[in-house]
């Protein structure tokens, strides 16, 4: 009843009248209300502003039992209510037999069903009429029922108002050429339904084999509907889905959530966000979820595409682990510091408990282990010629996955297991971006429910790059400090020679003691200032600091002699050496200039051309 009525409310034009007939109680169709407007003229007629009731009650317990006769008497008088309305309101009568599969189980005749419905055809097909019909199906002989539905332009399926395409227009419809009417309009009506039930295949054939996951929620957060996809994903029977809650594969949205995002959802029409979906095995799977809400058959349903978006959260992750390692290089004072930052971001894309980095020594032929995590195993001593699956790893070159099914076989490559026996082994080699191969690193697993792929075999080999590239840099940075030191305590003893660094650009970087004495500035002072500031205005304007700094860069060394400027402008006659600073990659990064003052001696060595055995060329 409630589902007819909604269906009237919602179709209901403006200025149009419905007359709607009721076997039954008014009040069970529209109940009064103290806020109702509804009149009640009679015990059969209410009227509430277009819609107008008529009901006459027809209990089979009556003892007078169901008479058709008086029913039919009824009927007319309701359709006499459609024939008073004004000719510019349109008034369209409305069959709702609310109790007639309770009414007519009574009536022993057949015949009196058919009686009804001819009086029903020949009021109905004469005027504007919508006609819902509710029948107990197995009461009435199916070719009674056949005969009776084809007259019927809609009908009340279970919860749910529907079109009848095959509804067929009663011969009074067209008296001069019945037969020929009806043929046509059951043609017509026949195609109608076959264009609709195609279009209807190709659409659900879509949904079903989406590559996403469709799922339609109702308000109450029960699933009422998912896609083939859905059900393989999530790892559900169909039917198991279709008795389920919301709860049960979006955790984050417990009945009260969902009631939330059900406002929400009716506010905006539309929502979109990123959650995680549960299999059935309790496998989380990123979606970004798209919502609309839209209305059928009088309710009202949230349609949810599921786009699974792991691959993109994978990349996501690669790229923060990238940054990470970058990150790690840059600011680990030294190689244990890099190693357990390796280690913690590695954890975060795989299972990586175990983990180790093992460095290979091409010139010793040794591989030493200075990084080892390890549940049971202590870390290995370095060793020669070892015959372990790391070995073979740093030979071939190649990443390696074993475990007890995998078909690599150890012993058919001179393969010795090492340690404490773990079901699951991965590695892959540290390689340089010039192909040398400075080691590997090694996840491992003894438990037996966790298992490595491809896809954590691409993962591995993927950061080993970037991994390698930290261990070189970082190495490279050790080596570069300690050559810092030792040339700053070799400059540090020099007090005749003014020897300092200068960066790429000519900036200072250092200065040493016999530079302070030599050109009359403290550190403090000059450390930062451009090499600029100790040349004469005649060298600087024809840029003879930046030329000396490009013909290093380029020849790797300069030496040269002419006059330079102290801190008080007193000039002096120098003899200057200029060495170029390459770092691993044989990029230049700086210079080392050392200045001697010869200007004591700068009238008798000018008559002097070679200087080859100087103090100052020895250094």
């Amino acid at each position: 009843r409630v589902i007819a009525l909604n269906f009237i409310n919602q179709g209901l034009a403006e200025g149009q009248r419905v007359v709607l007939l009721s076997a039954g109680y008014s009040d069970a169709i529209i109940p009064a209300t103290p806020t109702s407007s509804v009149e009640n003229r009679s015990d059969s007629y209410f009227e509430d502003n277009n819609v107008i009731v008529f009901s006459q009650k027809m209990d089979k317990n009556n003892e007078d039992g169901f008479d058709i006769d008086r029913f039919t008497d009824w009927l007319t008088a309701a359709a006499e209510l459609t024939l008073q309305s004004p000719d510019n309101v349109l008034c369209t009568g409305i069959r709702v037999l609310t109790q007639t599969d309770n009414i007519l189980t009574d009536i022993n005749n057949p015949g009196q069903l058919e009686s009804y419905e001819e009086f029903i055809d020949q009021y109905f097909t004469t005027n504007q009429c919508i006609v819902l019909c509710q029948y107990q199906r197995h009461a009435f002989p199916p070719k009674l029922l056949i005969e009776a539905l084809t007259t019927h332009p809609t009908l009340i399926i279970g919860r749910e108002v529907v079109n009848n395409f095959y509804y067929i227009p009663s011969p009074q419809k067209a008296p001069e050429n019945s037969l020929q009417t009806r043929l046509d309009q059951w043609i017509t009506n026949l195609l109608v339904a076959h264009k609709t039930e195609e279009e209807l295949f190709l659409t659900h054939t879509w949904v079903e084999g989406a590559s996403d996951m469709v799922l339609w929620i109702d308000e109450n957060g029960s699933i009422v509907y998912a896609n083939s996809t859905a059900c393989e994903r999530l790892g559900y029977e169909r039917s198991e889905l279709l008795t389920s809650n919301i709860e049960a594969i979006e955790p984050a949205y417990p009945l009260p959530v969902w009631q939330q995002t059900w406002a929400d959802l009716k506010e905006k029409r539309y929502n979109t966000y990123e959650t995680e979906m549960l299999t059935r095995n309790k496998q989380a799977i990123p979606v970004e979820v798209k919502r609309n809400l839209i209305a059928y058959g009088g309710r009202e349903y949230s349609c949810g595409i599921a786009h699974d978006i792991s691959e993109h959260k994978r990349r996501e992750k690669l790229q923060q682990a990238i940054y990470q390692l970058s990150e790690a290089s840059n600011f680990a004072r030294t190689q244990q510091d890099l190693f357990k930052n390796v280690h913690k971001i590695i954890a975060t894309l795989i299972p990586a408990q175990n983990l180790f980095i093992a460095l290979y020594d091409s010139d010793s032929n040794i591989v030493s282990f200075p990084y080892y995590v390890d549940e049971y195993d202590s870390p290995p001593a370095p060793r020669k010629d070892g015959k372990g699956l790391t070995e073979f790893l740093i030979k071939t070159g190649r990443p390696l996955y074993y475990s007890p099914d995998s078909e690599f076989n150890l012993r058919e490559h001179g393969i010795l297991y090492l340690g404490t026996y773990a079901p699951c082994w991965m590695g892959v080699p540290l390689k340089t971006t010039d192909g040398r191969i400075i080691g590997s690193l090694v996840v491992q697993s003894y438990n037996y429910d966790v298992s490595y792929g491809d896809d954590e075999l691409t993962i591995l080999t993927f950061v080993s790059s970037q991994i390698a590239m930290a261990i070189e840099r970082q190495r490279a940075e050790e080596e570069l400090r300690d050559s810092e030191e030792n040339f700053r305590m070799l400059v540090e003893g020099i007090k005749d020679y003014a020897a300092f660094m200068l960066d790429l650009n000519g900036f200072v970087l250092s200065w040493n003691s016999g530079a302070e004495r030599m050109k009359g500035y403290q550190a403090s002072e000059i450390i930062g200032k451009h090499f600029s500031v100790f040349y004469c205005e005649d060298d600087i304007e024809h840029n003879l600091p930046r030329f000396e700094l490009s013909l290093a860069a380029r020849k790797g060394s300069l030496e040269h002699e002419g006059w330079r400027v102290r801190k008080d402008g007193s000039k002096f006659y120098a003899r200057i050496v200029i060495n170029a600073l390459y770092n691993p990659r044989g990029e230049v990064y700086g210079f080392i200039k050392v200045v001697r003052d010869i200007s004591a001696s700068h009238t008798s060595q000018s008559r002097n051309t070679d200087y080859r055995h100087s103090a100052l060329n020895d250094f």
